[in-house]
This record gives C-alpha cells, sequence and structure tokens, in this order.
C-alpha cells in the first residue's frame, strides 16, 4: 500500500493517540522533544506536541504491531470529530503539514537486523517506483529497476535509504520520497518522508533527527 493510498483511507479512520510510557533512557531528550514507544517494538523522539496516530488500531480498535503509523505536528482530527479532516490529510500528503509516516509489514525472508538481502532491498524499491507521487511516464519503463539506494544504519540495525525525485522541472509537480528500510527481525520498518519539493526542505531535519533517535527494542 503507497502512503495516497493510506491517506486516502486514512479519511474514514477514527485517529488514536498512541499511550506514551515513562521516559525511556536510551533516547537522549530536551524540553523539546518527548519519546514514545510503539508497541514496545521501537522508541522514538518526536518534537513536543506532536501526535502519534495508528492506523489499524483506528479502524478495528484493536492494537496491532503491523500496519500504518502517522507522526504529525497537528492532530488529524477537529475537535468533537472522530474521523481524520481531510483538509489535514491534504496538508501531510502534500507536506503543507509537517509529518512522517512509518509502514510496518511483517518482515520476509532476507530482512534481519544485521542486513536486508539483495532481494529484500530489489523488492523494497521496485515497489516504490509505483508510488503515485513519483511514477512518471518515463519511470514506468523502469518499474522493475529499483531507485539507487544508500546503506544506512538506524535504531541498532542496518537498512537503506532510498530517495525518489520526480518532475524536478515542474514546481506544481515535483515530489520527493525519502524512505529508510529497516528490519528487527520480525517486521519491516518503511519509515518514510513523502513530500512536495516545496516542503521536502523544511521538513527533511525534523525527519532525519527523529530518525537518529529511533531504537529498536525486539532486534534480533
Amino acid at each position: 500500500m503507497t502512503a495516497r493510498d493510506v491517506l486516502n483511507s486514512a479519511l474514514l479512520v477514527v485517529a488514536t493517540t498512541l499511550t506514551v510510557p515513562g521516559a525511556t533512557a536510551s533516547v537522549s531528550q530536551d524540553s523539546s522533544t518527548a519519546a514514545r514507544s510503539i508497541r514496545n517494538q521501537f522508541v522514538i523522539a518526536l518534537p513536543e506536541g506532536w501526535s502519534v496516530y495508528e492506523q489499524n488500531e483506528a479502524l478495528s480498535g484493536t492494537p496491532s504491531t503491523v500496519g500504518m503509523v502517522i507522526f504529525s505536528a497537528q492532530r488529524l482530527t477537529r475537535e468533537g470529530t472522530a474521523t481524520a479532516d481531510g483538509e489535514l490529510l491534504s496538508k501531510v500528503d502534500s507536506g503543507e503539514l509537517a509529518s512522517f509516516f512509518v509502514d510496518r509489514v511483517p518482515a520476509d525472508k532476507g530482512m534481519s537486523c544485521d542486513k536486508l538481502s539483495r532481494s529484500a532491498i530489489y523488492s523494497i524499491g521496485t515497489k516504490l517506483n509505483q508510488d503515485p507521487a513519483v511514477r512518471t511516464f518515463g519511470r514506468r519503463f523502469l518499474e522493475y529497476r529499483p531507485p539507487a539506494h544508500k546503506d544506512i544504519e538506524l535504531g541498532g540495525c542496518r537498512g537503506v535509504r532510498f530517495v525518489i525525485e520526480a518532475h524536478k522541472h515542474d514546481p506544481a509537480k515535483h515530489s520527493i520520497v525519502d524512505v529508510r528500510a529497516v528490519s528487527d527481525g520480525k517486521v519491516l520498518y518503511l519509515f518514510s518522508l513523502r513530500n512536495k519539493g516545496t516542503y521536502y526542505a523544511q521538513n527533511v531535519e525534523i525527519f532525519e533527527t527523529a530518525m537518529a533517535s529511533v531504537r529498536f527494542t525486539l532486534a534480533k
């Protein structure tokens, strides 16, 4: 499922704030950040006042270790309403409202904390090529050739980063998808910043800072 699919379907989602446990020693904090634990899978430090919304729990009412979690600078529901607001979701989708998300899917063969296999990286990359935000006419012919990636360390595990850019010379369509893919051996995490080019530069620093704070708790 692409980020756009998630955001569109989220129009029908009841957004719920995840429980925030006590501070975690492994994540440095100051007066402008707060540590959040996501289903005992990982801890992440977010700017003060940010909200955390879990799609699967919102849809089913049952906590889940898979599915999409959206981190945003503003709650995605209006006061007195239970469903996500369409205007706010549109701002999330473009990047006008500072936000990023993580998609959690069951880990497949070749996905461990130590590394992602070449076949796993290929599979992830080719799927990212199909994101509507960057799926240009020319890219359709390259869908099965994954975009370039960079090896990274995230939360104590080894993974890869993809940055896909489309329509560089058309400000109205310019889009950037920045994805950090990593697995704890049980779940594949796709931490993603998906913005219009206009907003990417102002949001990427927050995204980078949050990624530097991630610590996986179930890595194997």
